[in-house]
């Protein structure tokens, strides 16, 4: 897909109970010279909280949630993206976006909200180990990725390679960075597990715990998410955490005092004795009026806990139907 520079595309909603959805429609519409493309944003991979905002990863750009007045924007038009297929998003220390794609690599912005500037980094150019990235993580001057083929990172946005850590990762899958400023660590879920990763010594430690797909901190302690439940880091090894999980969780996040997890078709709160199931009647969803669609899931792909304890999960749609799930709790 190929965009232009334009105008930035808006679209807005509101939230209301138990049902809605979000979509963006295909087309492309403007004035002579000028191209706007809609896209179908049909599942959202990654969200960030991000002070009274969340921000969407989806496969239809990037879709901007105001938690403040529960409006949202859409933004692909004008920021110049590589791909539509959105898997991450974070900011550095100096403002500039960086974005990562499925098989485009990523792409960092300046002055993203009036006069962006892009600049693309992929495996041909910056000798990245692959376009398909999966995640990243802003750690001081650093900006580290997981991917499907191991992980690096972008240090004064020149591309380079952590000793010892891309080694080890190398033809792995990298699911999700969390880092530890306490010990300037990195704890990296990937599909041999977890791994540990000093920053200061270039110590690695893996952790064989089955694919490993989320990290997060809650309370002072480390928790994961996989195949193989809920763990718990105790200083010195992980442990099984908590019961009442019917499947397998594939995400796991902490805010406002609250941890919950989520299976690809529940969410779960941590009550302090066992993961309890979140009705389903408590949901309130996203959309716009002219596409009204039933509540279905399909599956749960992302989840984040806001500064209010409240969870938002992001959703794939069942095959054949139109626009993307953001689920408040």
């Amino acid at each position: 897909m190929v965009s232009h520079r334009g105008k930035r595309l808006v679209r807005r909603s509101t939230i209301i109970l138990f049902s809605l959805m979000m979509l963006i429609t295909g087309g492309a519409s403007g004035a002579p010279g000028e191209w706007e493309t809609f896209l179908n944003s049909s599942a959202i991979t990654r969200i960030i909280n991000r002070g009274d905002s969340l921000w969407c990863a989806t496969n239809g750009g990037i879709l901007l949630y105001d938690l403040g007045d529960s409006t949202f924007i859409q933004y692909y038009n004008g920021l110049d993206l590589k791909s539509s297929y959105v898997t991450d998003i974070v900011f550095d220390p100096h403002g500039s976006l960086w974005i990562s794609y499925t098989g485009a690599g990523i792409t960092r912005i300046e002055n993203w909200e009036d006069n962006p500037i892009s600049r693309h980094h992929d495996a041909i150019y910056d000798l990245m180990l692959s376009d398909s990235v999966t995640c990243l993580a802003s750690v001081e001057e650093d900006i580290y990725y997981g991917s499907l083929n191991g992980m690096a990172k972008f240090y004064e946005n020149k591309h380079a390679l952590e000793p010892q850590l891309s080694d080890s990762l190398y033809r792995h899958r990298v699911y999700d960075i969390w880092y530890d400023p306490d010990g300037n660590l990195l704890w990296i879920a990937f599909s041999g597990g977890i791994a540990r990763f000093n920053r200061d010594t270039y110590a690695y430690t893996r952790y064989a715990l089955g694919e490993v797909y989320a990290v997060c901190a809650h309370g002072g302690e480390i928790y994961c998410a996989g195949e193989n439940g809920v763990q718990l880091w105790d200083g010195d090894s992980w442990a099984p955490f908590g019961a009442g999980l019917a499947a397998a969780p594939v995400a796991i996040s902490s805010g406002g005092g609250e941890l919950y997890c989520a299976t690809p078709n529940r969410a779960y709160r941590w009550n302090g004795v066992f993961w309890a199931g979140v009705d389903a009647t408590g949901l309130k969803l996203i959309y716009q009026n002219e596409y009204r669609i039933l509540w279905q899931f399909d599956t749960i792909r992302s989840l984040v806990v806001d500064g209010r304890g409240t969870p938002w999960v992001g959703c794939v749609l069942e095959k054949g139907r139109r626009g993307s799930y953001l689920t408040g709790f």
